[in-house]
C-alpha cells in the first residue's frame, strides 16, 4: 500500500512538472504570435495605435529572418483578402530584405488608412533614390505621427541645408519621443550656432534614451555645441 501511495505521489509531481512545462512554452512569444496578436488588434486600425506600434516594433525586432516560408504565403494569401495587417507586414518585410518593389506593392493601398504603410512605401522610394516619390507617403506617415517621417524627412532638408525645414520636422519627431529626432534637432541646432536650443534639444536626446556616445564625440555637426562649457557635464551626467 505504502508503495502504492509513493507511486501515485510521483506520478502527480511528474504531471504538475510537466504542466508548468507546458505552460513555460506556451508562453514563449513569437513571430507567429506576436503576429496573431498584430492582426487581431490592427487589421483595421481600431485598436490604440501605441499598443500597434509596439507590437510592429516586436515584429521589427525578430527581423524578416522569422518570417517563414509558409508564413510568407499566409501574409500574402490574407493580404489577398483586404487583411491590411497582412499587407502592411509584407511591406515591412520587403524593406527590411531589401526588396524595395514589393515594399511598395504591398504597402501603397493602404496609406494613409495605416501611417506604418506610408512611411514604409516612403522609404522604399528613399532607397531607390525617387525622393519626389518619396516625400508625400514620408509626410503623410509624419501627420500621422510616424516619427521616423518626420526624421526622414528632416534628413532630407538637412542635406539640402535648408536648415528651417530640417528644424521643423525633426522638431516633430522630437515631440513624438525620437531619441534620434531630438539628437538631430541638436544637431541642426549646433550647425545654425544656437547654443541654446541646440543643449536643450540635446538635453531632450539624452533623456529619451540616446546614448551613442561615439557618434556624440565624432559628429562634426555637433562641433559648436560640444564647444560649449556646460556640455562635458551633461554628458557625464547620463553617462
Amino acid at each position: 500500500m505504502r508503495h502504492f501511495l509513493l507511486l501515485i505521489i510521483l506520478l502527480f509531481l511528474q504531471s504538475c512538472s510537466c504542466s508548468k512545462q507546458e505552460s513555460k512554452e506556451s508562453g514563449v512569444i513569437t513571430f507567429d504570435s506576436t503576429w496573431e496578436k498584430y492582426h487581431l488588434l490592427c487589421n483595421m486600425n481600431i485598436a490604440n495605435k501605441a499598443r500597434c506600434d509596439e507590437l510592429q516594433h516586436q515584429l521589427d525586432q525578430f527581423g524578416p529572418e522569422h518570417v517563414s516560408e509558409e508564413m510568407l504565403q499566409t501574409l500574402v494569401k490574407q493580404c489577398g483578402e483586404k487583411a491590411r495587417s497582412a499587407c502592411v507586414v509584407l511591406s515591412w518585410y520587403f524593406i527590411r530584405t531589401g526588396k524595395n518593389e514589393g515594399a511598395i506593392k504591398f504597402g501603397k493601398d493602404h496609406c494613409p488608412a495605416s501611417t506604418i504603410a506610408c512611411f514604409y512605401v516612403g522609404e522604399a522610394y528613399t532607397n531607390m533614390n525617387m525622393l519626389s516619390d518619396a516625400l508625400p507617403y514620408l509626410d503623410k506617415a509624419c501627420k500621422g505621427e510616424e516619427a521616423a517621417g518626420c526624421e526622414r524627412i528632416g534628413h532630407f532638408y538637412l542635406g539640402e541645408q535648408k536648415y528651417e525645414g530640417a528644424i521643423k520636422y525633426f522638431r516633430r519627431a522630437c515631440d513624438l519621443e525620437e531619441a534620434f529626432g531630438c539628437y538631430n534637432l541638436a544637431c541642426a541646432y549646433s550647425i545654425t550656432k544656437n547654443a541654446e536650443m541646440a543643449y536643450n534639444a540635446f538635453e531632450e536626446a539624452l533623456q529619451l534614451g540616446f546614448e551613442d556616445w561615439k557618434t556624440i564625440e565624432q559628429d562634426k555637426d555637433l562641433d559648436y555645441l560640444k564647444s560649449q562649457k556646460d556640455i562635458p557635464a551633461l554628458i557625464q551626467a547620463y553617462k
